[in-house]
């Protein structure tokens, strides 16, 4: 009997609480698994640590779309503007930097300049002194995107996080991937409203 009271009264308390307060939620969670890391900031999960090996730029999605991890079978190679958003101590390549290429820009004449350049090698913020976010691990060099050049032809965007800098390289050329796959808000039945800064339940 004195168990039973217990439990009810918990249950009371949860519906008081949790029915009638939002839970007020940081503008930027981050959710840890071991080899995952996931940022509700740009609703994204990565692929994290990155795997060690390069690939041409044909051959890096078809890694991607191979992955299986956490569980999870959904992975695929960024696109640019992706990829940019892991980039950190470099404001011109950051996102929403001065640097003209995203998924909406891919022409190397019309959308690329100096300020995609990035800055000196190994000097930035993240772990291994790259231009990347702290939580990011792996090898501390260029990475593939899943977007082409719309010119030059036989060119693909990827990001160098030794010196933050947002390239083109020949698709023939051996680069990383860091696989990604959307984050939990990309799920309409997800209860996880990251604009409101709340969580409901």
């Amino acid at each position: 009997m004195t168990r039973s009271l217990v439990f009810f009264a918990s249950v009371l308390t949860a519906i008081l609480v949790f029915g009638c307060f939002d839970l007020e939620m940081p503008d930027k969670i981050v959710f840890d698994a071991e080899g995952m890391w996931c940022d509700v900031a740009s609703d994204l999960c990565w692929q994290n640590p990155a795997g060690d090996q390069t690939y041409m730029a044909n051959a890096a999605p078809d890694y991607c779309d191979e992955l299986t991890l956490e569980g999870y079978s959904d992975w695929r190679l960024p696109t640019i503007s992706e990829l940019r958003t892991l980039i950190r101590g470099w404001d011109t390549t950051m996102t929403g930097g001065s640097c003209g290429v995203t998924d909406e820009c891919l022409d190397w004449e019309e959308c690329w300049d100096d300020s995609c350049l990035g800055d000196e090698y190994w000097g930035g913020t993240g772990g291994g002194d790259c231009y990347w976010v702290d939580e990011a691990v792996g090898i501390c060099e260029s990475y593939w995107s899943s977007s082409p050049c719309s010119y030059p032809l036989d060119m693909q965007w990827g990001v160098d996080f030794a010196r933050g800098e947002v390239l083109f390289s020949p698709d023939m050329e051996y680069r990383h991937a860091r696989c990604v796959r959307d984050g939990p808000d990309a799920d309409t039945d997800s209860d996880t409203d990251t604009d409101a800064g709340t969580l409901t339940q």
